[in-house]
């Protein structure tokens, strides 16, 4: 009984932390002073096609709203949908290498 009231506990203070660390994963690029769809789509870019991508990322929507849509993009609940990250790594290290060792 004092074990399940253990693993309750730790559950219990998870959660919450869990919580934090995503709101200020997701609050670093809300506040920096770079525009993320200048980065992504460049300074050149046609207005139209910075409000496409502002609106695929949900830049036109209240912070409230974004949140809630990057914490299920964040925690996916099918792992098989994605790449793990140790195979994209291992599929993108030699290019990378290659690139920096020919500069």
């Amino acid at each position: 009984m004092d074990m399940a009231r253990h693993i309750v506990h730790w559950l219990l203070v998870l959660f919450p932390a869990l919580l934090g660390v995503l709101f200020l994963c997701f609050c670093l690029p809300q506040v920096m002073s770079a525009d993320t769809v200048m980065i992504i789509a460049g300074p050149d870019t046609r207005q139209e096609t910075a409000a496409a991508i502002r609106s695929g990322l949900s830049r036109d929507r209240s912070a409230l709203v974004q949140f809630g849509g990057h914490i299920p993009c964040v925690l996916p609940l099918d792992h098989r949908e994605h790449e793990m990250v140790s195979d994209e790594l291992a599929r993108t290290t030699g290019p990378t290498n290659r690139i920096k060792w020919e500069a």
